[in-house]
Formats: C-alpha cells, sequence, structure tokens
C-alpha cells in the first residue's frame, strides 16, 4: 500500500472491529436535565484566555498555578 492511498474498510484483510463496544448503564441518572439547563454559557475572550493559560501551565508545564485556578474560577463564575 502506497502511502497516499486512500485507506477503506475494504483494505484490511481482517475484519474490523470497534474498539469499545457500547455497555448499557448500570442505572439511569437521577436528575432529568432541560433545555435551558444543557446550554452554555458563551465564553468571552477573558474567559478563553485564562482557561488556555491553565491548560498549558497545569497539562503542559506542569506547574500548580494556583493563581490562574483562583482567576478562572472569578471569570467562570460571572
Amino acid at each position: 500500500m502506497h502511502a497516499r492511498q486512500r485507506v477503506t474498510r475494504s483494505s484490511f484483510t481482517h475484519p474490523l472491529l470497534p474498539i469499545v463496544a457500547p455497555h448499557p448503564l448500570p442505572a439511569l441518572p437521577e436528575r432529568s436535565w432541560s433545555a435551558e439547563a444543557c446550554r452554555y454559557k458563551k465564553a468571552d475572550d477573558e474567559y478563553d484566555g485564562v482557561l488556555l493559560e491553565l491548560v498549558l501551565a497545569s497539562y503542559v508545564l506542569g506547574e500548580s498555578a494556583p493563581e490562574l485556578r483562583a482567576r478562572f474560577q472569578e471569570v467562570s463564575s460571572r
């Protein structure tokens, strides 16, 4: 198979199986969500910026960043 050739289901020699099979829920959730409760708040540029800084500092750089966490909570509570 060439690198630029498209990969399709028929190009595999063995049958493809799903990575994860769906499982039924062990118990149904007690709370029912309304359409209004499921709507998310439109984020602004400040929220996006603080979230990006927090993700980069916490996960990419491995820093604890307590001041960013406090700022993120402040911005997300508005």
